[in-house]
C-alpha cells in the first residue's frame, strides 16, 4: 500500500468517526436539544374556565404579549368544568414538550385539593413558570341595599335568620364565603354559582342580597354605581375607603386569589428556561403592569422557585380551610 492509499484510508476512518460522534450527540440531545429550535409552532395554553371571566382576561393579556416575544402564537384553549380541574388533569398528562401549558389558578391548584375529593393530579405534576396576578376577594351588595358595612349586614342577618341569601363564584371563593357565614354564626343560605357572571347576575337580579366575588368581575358594576363594596381582602390604594376583611375580624375569609402559568413536569430544562425568561420579561414590563391594574388585577410576578414555594404554602392553607369549613348550599 502506498502512502497516498494510507492517507486516504485514514481520512475515511476519521470521517466515519466524526459521523458516528455526531450521530451519538444527536441522540443525546434529542430531548433537550429541542430547545434550540423551540418554539417552531403554536403553543396552546389550556384554561379551566369559559371565556370572559377574570382568569380568561388575565391569561389573554399576558399571552398576547408573550406571543410577540417568543415568535409563535399562544392559543388559549378553554376546558371549563370542575373548578378548573379538567384542564389541570389534561395538562398533567400531555407530552411535556413545551407546546401545551396550563393557565393555572388558585381554584385548580390550591382550593381544588380541599374541595374535590377525586382530584387525580398533584402540584408536583407541574413546573411553575410564572405567577402574573392576584385578584382580591370582594364582599358586595347592591347599591340600594340598606347595609353600609360588613358589620351592619352581619348584625341584620343575625337578627333575621334565613331572611337573606348569599352567592359566590364557587371554588375557593365559596369556601371563603362559607368561612364567613360560619365564623359570623349567621344563617344565610349560600348559592354556589358556576363563575362570577352568574354570581353577579344573582346579586343584581335580587335573587341573593350578598355576594362573595372576584374584584375584577365587579369593577364594571362598581363604576356604574350598581353595587357597593363592604370589604375586600387587603387594603388597596384605589379603594382606600373600603376596609379589609381581616380588619373586620375574619382572618380565614381574607384570601387573595392567584393566577399563573405552568408547564407539565418533565418539560426539557432549556425549553422551560426559555419560557420562564419570556414570561418574566412580559409580566414585569411596566406597560403590562398598567394593563393588569386597569383590568382590576394586582400584577404580582413570582419566578419558578418562589412560585413553587408559594404553591406549597397555599396548598397547606386551603387544605386546612377545607377541613375546617364544610360547604353547604
Amino acid at each position: 500500500m502506498n502512502l497516498k492509499t494510507k492517507v486516504r484510508g485514514s481520512k475515511i476512518r476519521f470521517g466515519v468517526k466524526v459521523a458516528l460522534a455526531s450521530a451519538i450527540l444527536g441522540l443525546i440531545f434529542t430531548g433537550s436539544g429541542a430547545a434550540f429550535d423551540y418554539p417552531n409552532r403554536a403553543i396552546q395554553v389550556v384554561l379551566g374556565y369559559a371565556p370572559g371571566g377574570p382568569a380568561s382576561l388575565g391569561a389573554r393579556l399576558v399571552t398576547e404579549e408573550v406571543s410577540k416575544e417568543i415568535g409563535v402564537p399562544l392559543v388559549i384553549i378553554n376546558k371549563a368544568g370542575a373548578q378548573g380541574s379538567i384542564a389541570a388533569t389534561f395538562v398533567a398528562r400531555v407530552k411535556p414538550d413545551g407546546y401545551t401549558l396550563l393557565a393555572g389558578t388558585s381554584a385548580n391548584l390550591s382550593a381544588a385539593f380541599a374541595l374535590l375529593p377525586d382530584v387525580t393530579y398533584k402540584i408536583s405534576d407541574f413546573m411553575p413558570i410564572a405567577q402574573h396576578i392576584v385578584h382580591p376577594l370582594a364582599l358586595a351588595v347592591r347599591s340600594d341595599a340598606p347595609w353600609k358595612s360588613l358589620r351592619e349586614f352581619v348584625e341584620d342577618a343575625r337578627k333575621n335568620p334565613g331572611k337573606y341569601k348569599a352567592s359566590s363564584d364557587g371554588g375557593g371563593i365559596a369556601l371563603c364565603l362559607e368561612a364567613l357565614l360560619q365564623t359570623a354564626n349567621i344563617k344565610v343560605p349560600h348559592m354556589l354559582c358556576k363563575g362570577a357572571a352568574p354570581n353577579l347576575q344573582a346579586l343584581l337580579g335580587g335573587e341573593t342580597q350578598f355576594s362573595a366575588i372576584s374584584l375584577p368581575s365587579l369593577l364594571p358594576q362598581l363604576e356604574a354605581g350598581k353595587v357597593r363594596l363592604l370589604a375586600i381582602s387587603g387594603r388597596l390604594k384605589d379603594f382606600s375607603n373600603t376596609p379589609s376583611i381581616e380588619e373586620m375580624g375574619y382572618t380565614d375569609v381574607s384570601r387573595d386569589f392567584w393566577n399563573g402559568f405552568f408547564a407539565p413536569a418533565g418539560t426539557p430544562q432549556p425549553v422551560f428556561e426559555k419560557l420562564s425568561q419570556v414570561f418574566k420579561k412580559v409580566i414585569i414590563d411596566p406597560s403590562m403592569v398598567a394593563k393588569l391594574k386597569k383590568a382590576g388585577f394586582i400584577a404580582t410576578y413570582r419566578g419558578p422557585k418562589e412560585f413553587n414555594d408559594y404553591l406549597q404554602r397555599e396548598y397547606e392553607i386551603w387544605v386546612k380551610l377545607g377541613k375546617q369549613y364544610k360547604i353547604s348550599e
